[in-house]
């Protein structure tokens, strides 16, 4: 406060600046179009999203909880090396590579935000190991077996690629065989539940393979019936040389 002359009085008075927020008509930044969309309260969501390894489209999950965010595969047989993403908080975004992160973008209190929505752009998936599968049953495949006789199968996967083969798995299909004959023995590593026998190959080196027996004997009272049964690769990279490699059949008299 200042007198003038006369007895006058000039006050001065300070402007005070009060931020509300953006300034109108400018948006808060998104992350670019392109991607798959999920948001923070419809997770976890299945997504098909392109695989530049093979540029097709592939089955994705992605989860958000807080902070952190994955992306897996949704198919059993493929799993993910890496993806480009873009997450945002409430007012930031973020972009990167991975199959796993989390938010970055903090308040003033160094505070990490919770994401908002992810954009998955893209993933690459891995290129599995190749293996093959081939079945093989004694007495041999196509030869007539009496109530009574016992028959072993036996599964055998080999690594035909140039890497190691991890995570095989092989089921066999015992719904025409378990009717008509009780199960004995089953080899390390395979379990049967129900009529399907799941065998997890143990992991191979280049060139080399890995085997597994069961055996089955015929029931006394069954007569004129095909024991038929088909092994299957379940995992990505396997594959029968042919139908017939993977195939057995028995009849009785």
């Amino acid at each position: 406060m200042k007198v003038l002359a006369g007895g006058a009085v000039l006050v001065a008075v300070a402007a005070v600046l009060v931020s509300t927020g953006p300034a109108e008509g400018k948006a808060e930044p998104e992350c670019a179009a392109g991607g798959i969309k999920v948001s923070s309260t419809a997770s976890p969501a299945t997504i098909r999203v392109n695989d530049t390894r093979t540029n097709t489209t592939v089955p994705a999950v992605v989860t958000i909880t807080g902070t952190r965010f994955t992306i897996a595969s949704a198919d059993p047989s493929l799993s993910f090396a890496n993806a480009s993403w873009c997450l945002k908080s409430s007012t930031q975004t973020q972009t990167g590579t991975g199959i796993t992160g989390g938010s970055n973008i903090r308040n003033k209190k160094g505070v990490a935000q919770a994401i908002g929505y992810l954009v998955v752009y893209g993933v690459t998936s891995v290129q599995p190991a190749a293996w093959t599968l081939t079945k093989s049953a004694d007495p041999s495949s196509g030869t007539t077996v009496n109530p009574g006789d016992t028959i072993t199968y036996t599964l055998t996967v080999t690594d035909v690629s140039s890497d190691q083969v991890t995570g095989a798995v092989v089921t066999d299909d015992l719904s025409q065989v378990l009717p008509y004959a009780t199960l004995g023995t089953v080899g390390a590593g395979a379990t049967v539940t129900g009529t399907t026998l799941t065998w997890a190959v143990p992991n191979l080196q280049v060139g080399s393979a890995a085997t597994v027996s069961f055996t089955v004997t015929v029931d006394d009272d069954v007569m004129g019936v095909d024991l038929h049964n088909v092994a299957s690769p379940s995992t990505a990279g396997g594959a029968c040389p042919s139908t017939a490699d993977c195939t057995t059949d028995h009849t009785t008299p």
